[in-house]
């Protein structure tokens, strides 16, 4: 197995922060209740992420408060196929999240 990782700080709360986390996870990879592995609200989230029915690889988000309002963000991609292949794209999965917490914000 071979795991990547990337941070980031978002301005939200941990609570909006996980939350957000969740609803990325199931607009960009249909993530529902049977893919989650262990979650720890709003401290930490695993799940799976299938392709073709498949796992393709376990995300691990982890939320940490800063106590200025904003959250310290670390996402780890563990993957299960260790064929050479593209590294995983995980600052633009962080872009997304914080964009989606930004529109939550506005809206």
């Amino acid at each position: 197995m071979s795991t990547e990782t990337a941070t980031t700080v978002v301005q939200a709360e941990p609570a909006e922060t996980f939350s957000a986390v969740l609803g990325l996870a199931a607009a960009m990879w249909s993530v529902d209740d049977g893919d989650v592995i262990d979650a720890d609200p709003p401290r930490t989230l695993t799940h799976r992420v299938r392709l073709d029915g498949e796992t393709a690889c376990w995300l691990t988000w982890t939320v940490t408060p800063r106590g200025d309002g904003t959250t310290y963000v670390r996402l780890a991609h563990d993957e299960a196929d260790l064929r050479p292949g593209p590294p995983p794209e995980l600052d633009v999965v962080l872009a997304a999240l914080a964009g989606s917490i930004r529109e939550a914000s506005i809206g």
